[in-house]
């Protein structure tokens, strides 16, 4: 593995920050550069187990790269591994995390076995622990495992390659990995999914039929229990933008098709799927490319935007808040070369809601993004400046973390009376402000300290000055819900939180959150001002998509 280097300074981030389209979207905090002498790529993030992770390699595939930063992430990489340090060509661009390990799912040359003809390269999947090379397997992994397991997708036994991981909890930790495998000598290469358990072991492996000419997995999302699988299929005149959902037991659920070129990325956000990609190969005609389908296959809503007609490419989608985020590169209107592009886009309509643009005078590109529920971390390389001795134009990984307001809702029944800190009490909503999705997180703050309290709910707003005593205004009316059994401390920092179920208000309040409806919430809380009292912050309304 070449050395490797790290640089995060204040001159850096000034100048990307700069370069960034204004707007009053989210807003560039830190810039991490990390690398050395030729180039060095960030492929996919995540972040679990208190850290940030990122896998990649060096390009054209030669190594895999793996990355473990502190979360958030401090000036450089808590650990770096080259794997598996062979002669021949390996990459890394999935990644899932669980209790016990990190997955890295992608292509491997040494690492894996070729049946049939000459040696090609495979798909892999390796398991490290958290803090790096330090496994027993294999250059420090736990174990590694080709995946599909040879001769591979197809009997054929030809180039193959895992573009894309999933870890979900189905009572254990199950790996999920999407790519392509050729299913003969004349053949693109067909989609294939493979299943595997934490230690490794398959438990099932599917593909997209050994048909003419091509189809491809790019990326994967859960869908109430399923797998979605994101991608392309050049199946009937030319290629389209595809997705699949496929059950636990590897069953086609069903497979659907847009108008445009290729899916790279994929998400669900609020029980619907949200794929980007670009429209057309051709980088003269390729836009942004934003789809919306719901859980049964319908298409919703497509979009597409465009940069002055130059080439534009989105390879990663995840939803925040009441938003989407969608990443990837752009040509057009940029310091240079390409920019990496972060997109703000309205879940319901798709409308395109800000821009941004970080990079230098060559080319910089996103990859990959993901939260931690506050942040946003987005992953890629940058050709810009120069780290760890490279020189000008070669390729370094890039790390960027965005702030963004994942709050929603809007407040109401001021001003709020001060409580004893001589503040008014507030509280928002975070998470997802979508019913379905069942991720509601309330929050109350500027509160006394070692006191506590606990959240109400109701569908009908009111004002009640004071009640039993209190100093404070209650605002809601009608059947108020009570979250007693998530009552709270408010500890030395004056907060409280609670993650709502949405499937389950307290009564006497009906007991679920539907989409369109809009409720109001509010924090009840103890306080000491000068002689025991009570007060409430504000009130919230939060109309449910």
């Amino acid at each position: 593995m070449r050395p490797i280097h790290a640089l995060c300074l204040p001159t850096i981030l000034s100048t990307l920050a700069a370069l960034a389209v204004a707007h009053d979207g989210p807003q560039l905090v830190s810039v991490h550069l990390t690398g050395g002498a030729g180039d060095q790529a960030a492929r996919a993030v995540i972040p679990g187990a208190g850290r940030l992770f990122l896998v990649g390699d060096v390009p054209p595939g030669f190594e895999s790269l793996l990355f473990g930063y502190s979360l958030p992430p401090g000036p450089t990489p808590e650990w770096s591994v080259g794997w598996p340090n062979l002669a021949g060509g390996d990459s890394f661009l999935g990644v899932a995390v669980d209790a016990s390990g990190l997955y890295a799912a992608g292509g491997s040359y040494e690492r894996t076995a070729d049946l049939v003809g000459g040696k090609e390269i495979k798909g892999i999947v390796v398991k490290f622990p958290h803090d790096g090379a330090t496994g027993a397997g294999f250059g420090g992994a736990i174990w590694d495992v080709q995946t599909p397991p040879a001769p591979g997708a197809f009997p054929y036994g030809g180039t193959e390659i895992a573009y894309s991981c999933l870890g979900l909890d189905e009572g254990g930790t199950m790996i999920y990995v999407s790519g392509f495998a050729q299913s003969s000598g004349a053949n693109g290469g067909r989609m294939w999914l493979a299943k595997l358990d934490s230690a490794g072991a398959l438990q099932w492996a599917v593909n997209d039929g050994a048909i003419q000419p091509w189809s491809i997995g790019r990326d994967l999302a859960e869908l109430a229990g399923d797998v979605i699988v994101a991608g392309a299929a050049h199946d009937s005149g030319s290629p389209q933008s595809t997705l699949w959902r496929y059950t636990p037991a590897g069953a086609q659920v069903w497979r659907v098709s847009g108008s445009a070129y290729e899916y790279l990325g994929v998400t669900v956000f609020g029980g619907d799927v949200f794929a980007v990609g670009r429209t057309s190969v051709d980088p003269a005609q390729s836009d942004f490319l934003v789809d919306r389908w719901d859980a049964a296959g319908n298409l919703v809503w497509s979009r597409t935007f465009d940069r002055g007609g130059q080439d534009d490419i989105l390879e990663a989608v995840i939803g925040l808040g009441g938003r989407l985020y969608a990443v990837g590169a752009s040509a057009g209107a940029t310091a240079g070369g390409f920019d990496a592009v972060l997109l703000e886009i309205d879940p319901g309509t798709g409308a395109l809601l800000t821009t941004t643009l970080t990079g230098g005078a060559l080319d910089d590109r996103s990859n990959d993004i993901a939260t931690d529920g506050q942040d946003l971390y987005v992953a890629g390389s940058s050709r810009s400046y120069q780290v760890g001795g490279n020189g000008a134009g070669e390729e370094d990984v890039m790390l960027l973390r965005f702030a963004v307001d994942p709050s929603f809702g809007d407040s109401y029944c001021g001003p709020v009376v001060p409580n004893s800190t001589g503040q008014p009490g507030t509280m928002v909503a975070q998470g997802s402000q979508y019913a379905l999705a069942d991720h509601l997180h309330l929050r109350a703050a500027d509160l006394p300290a070692l006191q506590f309290g606990f959240f109400l709910v109701s569908q009908t707003q009111g004002f009640v000055s004071g009640p039993g005593g209190s100093q404070g205004n209650l605002c809601l009316g009608g059947q108020i819900g009570r979250f007693i059994s998530q009552a709270q401390g408010t500890g030395t920092e004056g907060s409280f939180a609670i993650e709502v179920d949405t499937d389950q208000l307290p009564p006497p309040t009906q007991s679920t959150i539907l989409p369109g409806e809009t409720w109001s919430f509010q924090a009840w809380y103890r306080d000491f001002n000068p002689t025991p009292t009570s007060n409430f912050t504000n009130g919230l309304v939060v109309t449910f998509l």
